[in-house]
């Protein structure tokens, strides 16, 4: 599927295809960035609106999946040292840049450390993200029914809902990310230069989208506009610098970059095998959570492109050279590497071709009410796809993990009422971490990492992705039962006991 997505492009891409050109001060800019729409006041202030109500409909969400490790461990070694030291100790140093931690913990030194607040010092990125996609589907299309349809499809995705969710540097990475694309689009140099920044120090996966928009730059001025020169690179230079700056500076001071060598239990490369399972993945988690809808449409537009030798107008094609770069960038590098990886890795990629595919249906199908209403079903039955019982899901990428909250919750305050020691039940990733780090409270103590011969008591939920092994025992070996159980929409977390 990806495939057909580079193939086309390469052949399409110097079909022939006019444009007229008229002159604005002094430049000569394609007159279909003439026509698009400004954004009005009324739209400003209902994207704020429209953010705001979602961050306070998750301000109780506490920490959750990699989020624990990535950001709020590094915020509250900054926040408990009070910023004295720069760099973390390796046991806690992840390899990406801190900043995004520094700037968390710092809000609560302002406003104070809890989960309402971490979520609102968020809360200007959803904002930016929502302003930015806005902006951007401004410049694609110049209808404003379309430009709604199309916005309420990307921010309706599984995986982009999720995220902007949770407490995470995914928010800012696909903020900086569509501020980038902005700039490059509105020939705004002195912008991309901020954004490409931000982008590269949010963290490395953001450094690898900023590599990806490089490319999209370099298709953009050379495929459409026909005018490229390397000066025009200039805008990129703070942040290769920048990250250029941090990663050496880190190694000087570390003696390792990117991969921790005191924890990273993974291989930095992988077999032949990884690579073809990774490449199996990969695709699968671009059509998850009911992006599947998108991605069918998605191909067989790719098809008439193919048939036509043609990429349609501009602007389908400025989206497709924005997936593209992505695409190459991110490729390689899941193929390569035995990590594990996420389907918020993809936003990048998922993004632009659900832009271009809505674009599409509502300028070239015959079909647009009929097409877009089975697809919306499918996107939205993407919230509650639950997999069965030992096949791994990506919890934090889809809504349906959104009950684990309350369900834990309520877990924990069951097991302190019956005075039974936290540090004595063992359980799973996300949950064997301090409160401290998980709930933002002062709680140094927590659950412990399961060890299923030794501990008498287990703490499992269909969120933790546990083994084949562990469910079998827990729950057909017979040597458990049940003291607690608390279910809430097809996500439970069990308490068990040792007989």
């Amino acid at each position: 599927m990806v495939c057909i997505l580079i193939c086309s492009t390469l052949i399409f891409s110097n079909s022939s295809e006019t444009s007229v050109k008229i002159n604005f001060s002094g430049l000569n800019i394609p007159s279909y960035f003439m026509l698009k729409y400004q954004i009005t006041k009324t739209e400003i202030i209902g994207l704020f609106l429209a953010s705001s109500i979602f961050i306070f409909s998750q301000q109780d969400n506490f920490l959750f999946w990699d989020n624990i490790v990535q950001l709020s461990i590094p915020a509250n070694w900054y926040f408990d040292n009070n910023f004295k030291y720069f760099f973390l100790p390796d046991t806690v140093a992840t390899g990406h840049p801190t900043f995004v931690g520094m700037y968390l913990a710092f809000t609560w030194q302002l406003f104070g450390k809890s989960i309402a607040v971490s979520h609102w010092a968020l809360g200007p990125f959803v904002f930016g993200a929502y302003y930015q996609l806005f902006k951007l589907i401004s410049t694609i299309t110049k209808k404003r029914n379309h430009l709604y349809i199309i916005f309420l499809f990307v921010v309706l995705d599984a995986t982009l809902l999720s995220q902007l969710s949770l407490i995470s540097f995914d928010i800012l990475h696909i903020f900086f990310f569509l501020w980038s694309i902005n700039s490059i689009l509105r020939e705004k140099p002195l912008m991309l230069s901020f954004a490409f920044l931000g982008l590269c120090l949010v963290s490395l996966r953001g450094a690898m989208s900023g590599a990806g928009i490089i490319l999209f730059f370099i298709f953009y001025k050379v495929l459409i506009l026909k005018r490229f020169q390397i000066k025009n690179l200039k805008s990129f230079l703070p942040g290769v610098l920048g990250l250029v700056i941090f990663l050496v500076t880190f190694y000087l001071n570390k003696h390792w970059v990117v991969h921790n060598t005191v924890y990273d239990d993974y291989a930095p490369i992988g077999t032949p095998f990884i690579a073809l399972k990774n490449l199996a993945v990969f695709g699968y988690w671009l059509i998850d959570f009911g992006r599947i809808g998108i991605w069918l449409f998605f191909s067989y537009v790719l098809y008439l492109a193919f048939k036509t030798k043609s990429l349609f107008d501009k602007k389908f094609k400025i989206l497709i050279f924005i997936a593209l770069g992505q695409f190459l960038i991110f490729l390689p590098i899941i193929l390569m590497y035995d990590n594990p990886f996420g389907h918020r890795y993809f936003l990048p990629i998922i993004i632009p071709v659900t832009i271009a595919t809505i674009y599409w249906v509502l300028n070239y199908s015959q079909y647009p009410k009929y097409i877009l209403s089975f697809v919306m079903a499918i996107v939205i039955s993407g919230y509650f796809w639950i997999y069965p019982l030992k096949i791994a899901q990506g919890w934090d990428s889809t809504p349906a993990h959104w009950p684990y909250y309350k369900i834990q919750n309520e877990m924990v305050n069951f097991i302190k009422n019956n005075r039974l020691p936290l540090t004595q039940i063992g359980t799973s990733f996300p949950n064997f971490f301090p409160l401290k780090v998980i709930n933002l409270t002062d709680e140094e103590n927590g659950f412990k990492k399961r060890d299923i011969q030794s501990d008498e008591y287990i703490l499992y939920s269909n969120v933790f992705n546990e083994s084949d092994e562990l469910i079998d025992e827990l729950l057909l070996s017979g040597n458990w039962r049940e003291i607690k159980r608390i279910e809430k929409y097809q996500i439970y977390m069990v308490l068990f006991e040792k007989k």
